[in-house]
């Protein structure tokens, strides 16, 4: 009988075997050697890093690399493939080749042994990503934060080897679209997303859309944040709409006294003198009332990572069906074990991206622009 080897650092314990689908494998790569046009089927779906088995492994990275390179593959060319590699005994050898086709019921069917595949080896990803975890907590020499560190990357890591199930037939995607082209039609120009507060903006935007990412840039003391509480008064108060905050800079404290100084035109230095009128201070609490009974939410901690970020606005969304995310400000999100700041903005802005389609609510992200500017020539700074 033909033995099997497996990659000892795929397995999460010793006593248990990892998810695997040996049979998936095999039938998927007899499949492709029948029939070598699977392979523009699947090669989306998995690579070789995908099976469990290792002869399997290389298997599918010769077959991949021939049909890359327009060869025909089939039993023959694969055995003599594999010998020029020097891995036709690593790979089982000839009598292993030639047992992949024989059990292969339809050649129909190797997109959804692809899907099995995949679908294990993410399985076996997860159990990798949980045992380092539990080795990193259990090694004395690491602090709690770079063990969440470790792990926030992992797993950001395993997310992103999901198979993509974002792809369409024109027929559907015309069927939704004429929906929303009809629905546009049966506004008479009213906007499609939610309102700023601000006309001009909104004639831009046409309104803030789900899915849609909105950073608003500028320099320090430029009045990002107001125009940003702003936004959010108009569409918690005017449109009744919950909006969740995550404020990285300020407390909670100071921006209920800001939106309540902005609301009743106020000066909130003043107010931090302690030399607001009477009047002043009725206008106020009447405020007050007003935005307690509004579905606006408030996150003030300041060492926010993607993860929380994301798990956080998935909770409030399922809890409070917020519409609106508001980040201040997009520098201020905690991202290591990145290589430089262009990596970690990317990140950032991917992972931004990803919560807005996933919720379908628009995310609007403020960022900091450098002063540095400022000591270019009159000719070098942005306009």
């Amino acid at each position: 009988m033909q033995s099997i080897s497996v990659n000892a650092s795929t397995h999460p314990a010793q006593d248990r075997v990892p998810p695997q689908a040996v049979e998936a494998e095999t039938m998927l790569i007899g499949a492709i050697l029948i029939n070598n046009e699977a392979m523009r089927d699947v090669m989306e779906t998995v690579d070789a890093d995908a099976f469990y088995l290792r002869q399997n492994k290389i298997v599918f990275q010769a077959i991949l690399d021939l049909f890359i390179e327009n060869k025909p593959v089939d039993v023959i060319i694969l055995k003599d493939e594999l010998s020029k590699r020097g891995k036709l005994e690593e790979a089982g050898g000839a009598e292993y080749l030639s047992s992949l086709i024989d059990a292969v019921p339809s050649t129909e069917n190797a997109t959804h042994y692809a899907a099995i595949v995949k679908d294990k080896a993410i399985q076996r990803n997860i159990a990798n990503v949980c045992n380092t975890i539990l080795r990193d907590v259990m090694d004395a020499t690491q602090s709690s934060d770079e063990v969440l560190d470790n792990a926030e990357r992992m797993i950001f890591e395993t997310i992103r080897k999901r198979p993509a199930k974002n792809l369409m037939k024109m027929s559907d995607i015309l069927h939704t679209a004429f929906h929303k082209l009809t629905e546009i039609r049966d506004r008479k120009g009213r906007l499609l997303g939610l309102s700023t507060g601000f006309y001009e903006m909104d004639d831009v935007t046409c309104g803030l859309q789900g899915s849609h990412v909105i950073v608003i840039a500028g320099r320090p003391s430029m009045g990002k944040t107001s125009l940003a509480m702003r936004i959010i008064e108009n569409v918690a108060l005017d449109q009744n709409k919950g909006v969740l905050f995550f404020s990285l800079e300020m407390s909670a404290e100071m921006i209920a006294q800001i939106m309540l100084c902005s609301h009743c035109r106020v000066s909130f230095h003043k107010l931090r003198q302690g030399m607001i009128s009477d009047q002043e201070l009725q206008h106020l609490l009447l405020a007050a009332g007003r935005f307690s009974e509004a579905p606006i939410f408030i996150d003030d901690s300041s060492d926010m990572t993607l993860l929380d970020i994301r798990a956080r606005a998935r909770r409030i969304k399922a809890e409070h069906d917020i519409q609106l995310v508001v980040i201040d400000y997009l520098q201020q999100i905690q991202v290591r074990n990145v290589e430089s700041r262009q990596q970690e903005i990317a990140m950032i802005s991917r992972s931004l991206k990803a919560i807005a389609k996933e919720l379908n609510i628009p995310v609007i992200a403020l960022a900091q622009l450098n002063r540095d500017v400022e000591k270019r020539s009159e000719e070098h700074i942005p306009r």
